[in-house]
């Protein structure tokens, strides 16, 4: 969470910050607000989709989109629910058994329908990071952010002593 207003022009990168510090483990539920949310206001929201997607949701990636330990080599990107309907590109990814693909997520049987999309986390899935070269990209982002706040749920399955889950280029 920051208040301070930032701008995101390049590369957005999440479980990378260089070609060799990559995040290991699982993540679900990805969001990014361009305001700054009260701790309250987080708390509310950690266990569902957003109540509606809005112009405050900058990125929201569920990673529903594959089978969980399934075959999802024909994927090469995950849906972004936000308004923005951001590009992001699948990188390294195995997408074929337990890890550096899609795996169980968090257990969130909400529907939510804002009149403008339909989401359903009912699928129950999340996306699994080697730790070692996967990460997913967007490299069209160009955003200036009078505040931000960055959440989701996440497994650290990693071994390394420092990893960033998100990062800008």
């Amino acid at each position: 969470r920051a208040d301070s207003p930032f701008s995101i022009n390049g590369e957005f990168r999440i479980a990378r910050n260089t070609d060799t510090d990559h995040f290991g483990g699982a993540l679900d539920e990805f969001k990014v607000w361009n305001k700054a949310l009260s701790p309250s206001q987080i708390q509310e929201g950690m266990y569902c989709p957003p109540a509606c997607i809005n112009e405050d949701l900058e990125l929201y990636l569920p990673f529903e989109d594959g089978t969980p330990n399934g075959n999802n080599t024909s994927l090469n990107t995950v849906t972004d629910y936000s308004l923005n309907k951001h590009t992001a590109n699948l990188n390294n990814f195995t997408l074929s058994g337990s890890a550096s693909n899609f795996v169980g997520g968090i257990n969130n049987p909400q529907v939510v329908d804002c009149g403008n999309t339909v989401i359903s986390d009912c699928d129950n899935h999340a996306l699994d990071f080697d730790g070692i070269n996967d990460y997913v990209a967007l490299p069209e982002v160009s955003s200036s952010l009078t505040g931000f706040t960055f959440e989701a749920w996440y497994y650290y399955g990693g071994d390394a002593f420092l990893q960033r889950i998100l990062d800008f280029n």
